[in-house]
């Protein structure tokens, strides 16, 4: 079985990491840097590269990223939700380690992509699961792999491990030296060369209701 983390450097990415790196079997960790109105990328890319390394002190893996520029940064609109587009990602990535695997003459393997989304953020996980976000991802992952049955090949999973998970019950998957390095603002204010959260968007306000 060969696990692939979606990972942000989000508070619940990097307890998904944390908690797999532990785990047997080979992983495979992407990061997609998405570059949005938001303009978060920056310092994501600094909370990865520690939290990465980090974990990888505890067990090697195979670490990836893409750009994902989207239109909105150029100030062309809204461009929709970003579970979908980790979704599409998810199946390209497990696609191309598959493809690697055949190139190889291996035999084909289980793969399973992991994405941290949890309770705290769907509320309702019934309701949820109707909902397009999931909804959206599941078809959007399926898609990279409509031509599998004829094949006789296994068909990935795309998996919501946290999703009965409230975030106080997964803060134990994360060393505690490594919380202040994971990055939840959707704004991060640049200062100097550090930045720092906004303090006002919703990801910063649901994080100060978590006893860290």
């Amino acid at each position: 079985m060969i696990k692939v983390v979606m990972f942000s450097g989000g508070f619940d990415s990097t307890a998904l990491l944390f908690k797999m790196v532990k785990e047997p079997g080979d992983l495979h960790v992407h990061h997609i840097r998405l570059i949005n109105r938001e303009q978060r990328h920056k310092a994501e890319d600094k909370a990865v590269s520690k939290l990465i390394n980090e974990a990888r002190k505890i067990k090697d893996f195979v670490f990836s990223s893409n750009t994902y520029e989207c239109p909105d940064s150029c100030g062309v609109g809204y461009t929709g939700m970003d579970l979908i587009k980790v979704g599409f990602v998810a199946g390209d990535v497990v696609n191309m380690i598959l493809n690697a695997i055949r190139m190889n003459t291996q035999e084909p393997q289980d793969i399973e992509a992991l994405v941290g989304t949890n309770h705290s953020e769907v509320n309702d996980i019934e309701v949820f699961k109707k909902d397009i976000r999931y909804l959206g991802a599941q078809a959007a992952f399926t898609s990279h792999f409509l031509n599998y049955p004829d094949f006789n090949l296994p068909i990935p999973k795309f998996t919501l491990p946290f999703l009965s998970l409230k975030r106080e019950d997964i803060i134990s998957y994360i060393p505690k030296k490594l919380i202040k390095h994971t990055i939840s603002c959707r704004r991060p204010v640049e200062v100097g060369s550090e930045y720092i959260p906004c303090g006002l968007c919703f990801a910063c306000r649901a994080r100060k209701t978590i006893s860290l």
